[in-house]
């Protein structure tokens, strides 16, 4: 990954830009401090029409994705008022995002708009259901630069969680520091910091290089989210009491859930393990499956529920995302959810 901190020019702003468009300009709704805010960055996806070698894959549709995003729409879907701190790009893609993204009803006041560079793009190549890998095409995008200046701590009064990746600041060094020192921030206040690693090994020089950087982000964190895969790098081991003692030796830490795919989901509190198994359905694509169990637990953890519940709501959101190749259109709102967990047949003529 390119170093880009060097970089001292933005252009951003929170203005909607004036592009050519045949959709209508929204004006971003006014959400007085979201209870579960996010930062991070948006792309547009091209899912392959077939699964692949993309080589040989005739179309593509088009759509976006995000981890951050994602679990944004998981949770405004269940009724929770979300806001997103994120950059978009002065295009028609940008302008795509930012309206999708209002559709959704994610508060976006402090979005920044940025002149000087696109919306960054990944392709999705599906060999299988579970065997996927992405291409993409971000590197100095819109994504790369966000204005510290323009985050202003007092949106936060009443925020009750602030979700974070290791995307994020993966991307630029000045992207990390940023997220550092907004973190820091927010130590102050009674606000959960919630963490998932999620990991992107492409947006690295080597694994260590991304070990370091989550590594020392983990003493700042109330809530750990992590796949088995990234507890694997980060604590060297598969063992789950060892990867839960070593979690716990950081500072603040509350809580550790282990994601583990077809094997469900672990959690622990300092007390005992609990294990979620996952829902079973049939299974079209698992990228997103994690940011929406994501936004079923935290959804589970703002309502004060206990951890087994927490892990049991996360397990059935997800559930919705397997089942489709989209990493965020399925996500079920708070009635779907219910009537799935209580075993309702939907009316459906």
């Amino acid at each position: 990954m390119s170093d880009l901190s060097h970089e001292t020019s933005h252009e951003t702003s929170h203005e909607t830009p004036r592009e050519e468009t045949n959709s209508p300009t929204i004006a971003s709704p006014t959400i007085v401090s979201p209870a579960i805010v996010s930062l991070g960055d948006c792309m547009i996806l091209l899912n392959p029409s077939k699964n692949g070698s993309l080589r040989f894959v005739p179309s593509f549709t088009k759509e976006w994705a995000g981890a951050e995003a994602n679990f944004l729409v998981g949770c405004a879907r269940l009724g929770l008022k979300v806001g997103f701190i994120t950059a978009f790009a002065q295009d028609p893609f940008g302008s795509m995002i930012y309206h999708e993204l209002l559709g959704e009803g994610i508060d976006l006041s402090l979005a920044q708009w940025d002149s000087l560079r696109p919306t960054p793009i990944f392709f999705k190549q599906r060999r299988t259901s579970e065997d996927f890998s992405v291409f993409y095409y971000r590197e100095n995008t819109a994504g790369f630069f966000l204005a510290e200046e323009e985050i202003a701590v007092s949106y936060f009064n009443e925020t009750k969680i602030f979700f974070f990746t290791g995307i994020f600041p993966a991307l630029s060094k000045s992207n990390s520091q940023l997220l550092k020192n907004l973190v820091a921030k927010l130590k102050s206040k009674p606000i959960t910091l919630v963490f998932d690693p999620n990991i992107r090994l492409k947006l690295f020089k080597n694994e260590r290089e991304a070990k370091k950087l989550i590594l020392d982000f983990l003493p700042l964190v109330d809530l750990l989210l992590i796949s088995d895969n990234e507890a694997r790098l980060l604590f060297e081991t598969d063992d789950l009491e060892t990867i839960f003692a070593k979690a716990a030796q950081h500072n603040n830490l509350k809580g550790v859930v282990l994601k583990k795919g077809a094997e469900g989901a672990y959690g622990f509190t300092g007390k005992e393990i609990i294990h979620q198994k996952p829902i079973p359905v049939p299974v079209v694509d698992t990228c997103g499956a994690g940011d929406s169990f994501n936004a079923g637990f935290v959804f589970g953890h703002l309502n004060g529920y206990e951890l087994k519940h927490c892990l049991k709501l996360g397990a059935y959101t997800a559930s919705f995302a397997v089942s489709s190749s989209s990493d965020n259109q399925n996500a079920p709102t708070l009635g779907e959810l219910t009537r799935k967990m209580n075993g309702e047949e939907e009316v459906k003529r």
